[in-house]
């Protein structure tokens, strides 16, 4: 298996157990930039604040994101 497939297997997990749509929505963009501030997510997306804050807290809760101190969101490492 190639190391593309193999990531993008990996990618479609974190995808797959995000669960709702929006949550989706949310590892899709970050599977394709690497990363996102959540005013970038915001914007991007166009999530009110209060919906994208509750979705990363799920997805937080799940160990499928991470959000560094400056405000950098990304796909867990373990699930790129």
């Amino acid at each position: 298996m190639s190391a593309t497939r193999s990531a993008d297997r990996s990618g479609s997990t974190a995808v797959k157990a995000a669960g709702s749509p929006t949550a989706k929505l949310v590892c899709l963009y970050l599977r394709t930039t690497g990363a996102a501030t959540t005013a970038q997510l915001q914007e991007a997306l166009g999530l009110r604040k209060l919906t994208l804050f509750s979705v990363l807290s799920t997805l937080e809760d799940r160990d499928l994101v991470e959000r560094d101190e400056s405000g950098q969101v990304t796909l867990h490492a373990s699930r790129q």
